[in-house]
Parts: C-alpha cells; structure tokens; sequence
C-alpha cells in the first residue's frame, strides 16, 4: 500500500473520531455531566441540584513524513453540588505537532459560560506530491444547571406565575467554516432549557452559529409558587482542519464573550437564586461604571462645563476674558 493511500485512510479514521468527539461535547464526562452532554442536556429530577462542567480537547497529529508525531490533550473540570460552581472557572490548553496547532479555552461560571477553538494544519501537497500529511483540530464544551425553589413577593402556593430565561450569545465563525469532504469545519452551538420539576413541562432553544444570528434569546416557562424549577445550558465549539483541505489552511470558533443566562420573574420579588447560591437576575442596570467608562463620562461632563463657562463669558455685556 502506498503512503499516499495509507496517510488518507489515516485521515478518514481521524475525521471520524472528530465528528465524534463534537458529538459527544469535546470529551467524556463523568455522572451527571455525561447524561447532560449525550442527552441534550437532560436536567436533575430533584431539588436541591446544581453543576458546572467543562472539557477541552486539543490535538495535533501527523502522519508524513514518518514515523509521524502527536500531540494529544484533554482537560475537565465537574463540580457537582460543589461551591466552586459559583466562582469563575478556566481551561486554557494547546497542542502543536508536524507543523499543525490547535488552542481550546474555557472561562464560565453559573449563569456565564465562554468558549473558544482554533486548529490549524499546513498545506499537504507540492507539484501534486503529498509531502505532508495530518490535521489538528480543538473542541470545549460545557454547562451548568441549577435548581430554584418558587416562592416571594409574598404570593400563597399554588398562585400561578412564569419565569422568563434570557440568552445573551455572541460569537463568530472564521471563513469558511466548512469544506466538502469534511476537511476543513468549525462549529458553535448553545443550547438553554427550563423545567418545572413537577409537572415535567420544559421549554428549551438551540442556537446555531451557521444559522441564528447573535443577540438576545428567551423563553418562558408557567409554574407555581410553591414548586421546584430548573435552568440548565450548555455551549460547544470546535475546529478542524487538515493537510489536505484546499479552502483554508486555519479555522476559529470565537465564543469567547458569550453567553449570558439571566431569569426574569412574572412578578417582581419571586426568588431567582438557584440551590447554588447563584442569583440568575439580570444585572441593574444603575450598575456603576468600569473606571474606563466612569473616566469618559467625567470628561464630558466637564468640557460641558467649560463650553457652558464659555457661552456666559461671551454674552453681551460681560466682562471679555
């Protein structure tokens, strides 16, 4: 068999385990996390439940010329009912090898999650001669859920009531992001989901980064005062690309400032902090300002003062200055 027809079969088996691993959300997560991954981010039946979960995936393979070199990571964090699901989280990991890189980076929290990869790979051939062979190629995924018991503003059980869950996402693909014959793809998804844990209704939307334009989502879910409720989401990326893609020699998916997961009562004062301690209300908006911003808004404020300084020195009849 020549090298040329074994570095393709070689090829095939990569991409293969590719499609796979983003499938199966950049690695393979223990409990809970599993069954949220592979089910569709299917949400705890039981109150008191609450968990942040993160893997990445880096990978740089290649074949020729021989003997062929990998450099292979995978990286996971899983608190489950543990406190550092409140704080911020971080996986950082990269990979190079034959030439080809790969970079995977998570930073989240509950109610926070941000994802980014990139791959890239030389180009194979020169003169119609194979002269490289391999790919890299670079997946997070993650998620959280959290469990809220309903109840405040002083409402008797059984009064009916709604939360609203709002996704702020943003994010981008490079281009392309795909080539016939799958050897050049990138991705980005999220997916955000509410439940009343007692009647088992649930609302939920997927959001697709090569259909659904960034921006605001929501979702409203009906319950009672006096039931338990569930919020849970989840966010994928990945990028792949190999020595024989014609297209593109790097791919991104740069999610790295999204998404944001906030709920909104039907009736202002009913509880929106989940079992973990996390507030899912959206921020006030008379938050105070980043000291960049503050700075900005205090020289306006004074060349308003000095131009208004100016116009009463220049009426008639004052003193000239």
């Amino acid at each position: 068999m020549s090298d040329l027809v074994l570095s393709r079969l070689r090829l095939a088996v990569a991409q293969r385990s590719f499609r796979y691993v983003s499938r199966s959300h950049a690695g393979v997560l223990p409990g809970l996390a599993l069954a949220c991954g592979l089910a569709g981010l299917a949400l705890p039946t039981q109150a008191g439940v609450y968990q942040l979960y993160a893997s990445t995936l880096v990978n740089a393979s290649s074949f020729v010329p021989l003997p062929g070199d990998v450099d292979y990571h995978a990286l996971r964090l899983d608190y489950l009912n543990q406190p550092q699901a409140r704080s911020l989280q971080r996986l950082d990991d990269e990979a190079h090898a034959g030439g080809g890189s790969a970079s995977a980076r998570f930073l989240g929290q509950m109610g926070m999650l941000k994802a980014y990869a990139s791959a890239s790979y030389p180009y194979c051939c020169v003169d119609g001669r194979a002269l490289l062979n391999g790919y890299a190629n670079a997946s997070v995924g993650a998620g959280f859920y959290d469990t809220l018991s309903v109840w405040g503003a002083g409402l008797a059980v059984g009064t009916p009531v709604s939360y609203t869950v709002t996704m702020r996402i943003d994010g981008t693909l490079s281009e392309p992001d795909f080539e016939m014959g799958g050897y050049l793809s990138g991705y980005g998804q999220a997916l955000v989901r509410l439940i009343d844990l007692t009647t088992r209704e649930e609302v939920w939307d997927r959001w697709y980064a090569d259909q659904d334009d960034p921006g605001l989502y929501s979702l409203t879910l009906n319950t009672q005062v006096g039931r338990e409720i569930a919020i849970g989401a989840s966010l994928d990326v990945g990028a792949y690309v190999s020595a024989y893609a014609t297209t593109g020699r790097w791919v991104e998916a740069d999610f790295y400032s999204s998404a944001h997961f906030n709920l909104t009562p039907s009736v202002q004062g009913l509880n929106t902090t989940g079992s973990s301690g996390f507030d899912f209300a959206p921020a006030p908006s008379s938050q105070v300002a980043e000291p960049a911003t503050a700075s900005l808004l205090l020289a306006g404020l004074g060349l308003m003062g000095w131009l208004r300084t100016r116009r009463v020195v220049r009426q008639p009849g004052s003193p000239t200055a």
